[in-house]
């Protein structure tokens, strides 16, 4: 029987899957429609069909995110959401035996574990290897995690930054910080509305921080948005300018910057030494934002590298296509 591999970042707020002898071939918000029925809850729609509904559909139906924090929060709209996933990237082998390989936080309890294993099992994926987020993130980022030189990598993803230092297969320090993309999101939708009396919709707030944020002290970027009045439930345009998207987030990427600090402190001096001659790379779509490289380094001290944000998914199809690398990390992040 055929068997395909699929490397699979199930993340808070988009899910990526790899396939082997395929590359990227799937990118879609982790998003389930769901609709209230006398038999319970039944899935509409999953992914970007979902997301286009965000905040226009009837009381009987919500959309639900079952990731949250970077951990499984809903294990049956998970499973739902994963399984039509899996099923449109291997349509063309439908009987076949699918292989996954998935990523999790370095914070995952073992229950925590479980619940991705069980949700992959319920998806149809007949074998699962679950290792830490931030090994597949320095793969696919470029670092040679099987030598002795020690890699700092921050990955800002959707509903939490992985910080970690990984060396020869494993992870020497790591934490999971419950910050990400969509805790920003709403931090830009919460200042507006206090700002402008103005409501807009979560999209809206997560397309000014993609296309104007900024941790740039004198950007002069703005954009014009719309929303409804909360006054008047009139529609109303304002112009949000880069220091305001600014003004919102700005706290996470100080805290981030102050959990580095503090992996760093309890750094060996040989470890320190290591990461000094490299710097500290950043992943993830909330490592996108202009200026952060200026911003990290003032506050670090270090020098600072912006990776691509499909560092994850990358990192997973390389493990995928090397076996004895699986089988050593597989080993090392038990």
């Amino acid at each position: 029987m055929a068997t395909v591999r699929l490397g699979i970042d199930m993340g808070s707020s988009t899910t990526t899957i790899f396939r082997v002898n395929s590359g990227l071939v799937l990118r879609e918000p982790s998003k389930v429609l769901c609709e209230k029925t006398s038999k319970g809850m039944l899935v509409r729609e999953v992914g970007l069909r979902a997301e286009r509904l965000q905040g226009k559909t009837p009381d009987y139906m919500n959309i639900v995110s079952p990731i949250k924090e970077g951990l499984v929060d809903d294990v049956k709209m998970a499973s739902k959401m994963l399984k039509v996933f899996v099923q449109h990237v291997t349509d063309d082998a439908p009987n076949a035996k699918v292989d996954a390989l998935i990523n999790i936080p370095c914070g995952a309890e073992i229950e925590d574990r479980r619940k991705v294993a069980v949700v992959a099992y319920n998806a149809g994926i007949t074998s699962v290897n679950l290792i830490p987020n931030i090994v597949a993130c320095a793969l696919g980022a470029g670092c040679d995690i099987t030598s002795a030189q020690n890699f700092l990598i921050v990955d800002i993803g959707g509903g939490c930054t992985d910080i970690g230092v990984v060396g020869l297969c494993s992870i020497i320090h790591g934490i999971t910080l419950n910050i990400g993309a969509t805790q920003m999101d709403q931090a830009i939708q919460d200042y507006i509305k206090s700002k402008f009396n103005l409501h807009i919709n979560l999209n809206v707030a997560q397309m000014l921080k993609e296309e104007i944020g900024s941790l740039l002290e004198r950007d002069t970027a703005s954009m014009q948005v719309s929303g409804i009045d909360i006054d008047t439930k009139e529609l109303r345009s304002i112009n949000v300018s880069a220091a305001l998207v600014c003004d919102a987030i700005h706290e996470f990427y100080e805290l981030i910057a102050e959990s580095i600090n503090a992996m760093t402190s309890a750094c060996s001096p040989e470890v320190l030494t290591s990461i000094y001659s490299v710097g500290v790379i950043f992943c993830g779509n909330g490592g996108q934002i202009v200026g952060l490289d200026k911003f990290m380094q003032d506050r670090l001290g270090l020098k600072v590298c912006v990776a691509d944000g499909n560092c994850t998914a990358i990192g997973l199809g390389m493990i995928l296509n090397d076996k004895q690398l699986l089988k050593t990390i597989t080993k090392e992040n038990l």
